[in-house]
């Protein structure tokens, strides 16, 4: 029985020598020399929670260079070790590292994206001298508002504004995690 291939799988260097007799009793033989060389080592970095809106510098490592992420959303180049994520969406990334002989190694990372919600409600002209319901929508979080002098509460997305003058408002929704989200109310006097 002859075989053309074989398949091995050595854990370190190692020589496979073939040896082949013939019908009149006659031997060749051949080796060949198999090198082992270690996986690259690759590390993509924790699983993170990033704010939506703020850019983060992904910290990852290696023992080669050429380092290929995908997918390739989000990130400032997908083929450098550390690029900066800029996604509003979470995302699982996975890091591969390739070294010169081809052998290539994987890591995943795992960025997910959190953030509150605002709207601070369409911008208005109002008469003097009467009260306003401003009816703002926020998720969850802790809510204030600037400038707070005329309003009846500034933590709260429903306050009450009575003034002359025309104002801008600026609302801003912290959460739990301490993201932040922000919008502008215009209140014009008419």
């Amino acid at each position: 029985l002859l075989r053309s291939s074989i398949h091995v799988h050595p854990q370190r260097d190692s020589i496979y020598t073939v040896i082949v007799y013939d019908t009149s009793g006659c031997r060749n033989k051949d080796s060949v020399a198999i090198s082992v060389r270690p996986i690259p080592s690759v590390y993509a970095g924790p699983d993170t929670l990033v704010c939506k809106g703020v850019e983060y510098p992904i910290n990852a490592t290696s023992s080669v260079t050429t380092i290929n992420w995908e997918p390739q959303t989000g990130l400032s180049s997908y083929s450098i070790l550390n690029p900066v994520f800029f996604y509003n969406d979470s995302v699982l990334y996975v890091l591969t590292a390739t070294d010169s002989a081809g052998c290539s190694a994987s890591d995943t990372l795992l960025i997910r994206v959190k953030g509150p919600t605002v709207d601070a409600g369409p911008d208005t002209t109002i008469c003097p001298d009467i009260d306003y319901q401003i009816v703002a929508t926020a998720s969850d979080g802790s809510i204030i508002w600037s400038p707070a002098a005329v309003l009846s509460n500034d933590s709260t997305a429903s306050p009450v504004f009575n003034y002359n003058q025309t104002v801008m408002y600026i609302i801003q929704v912290t959460d739990t995690n301490g993201c932040k989200a922000f919008d502008t109310l215009n209140i014009d006097i008419g």
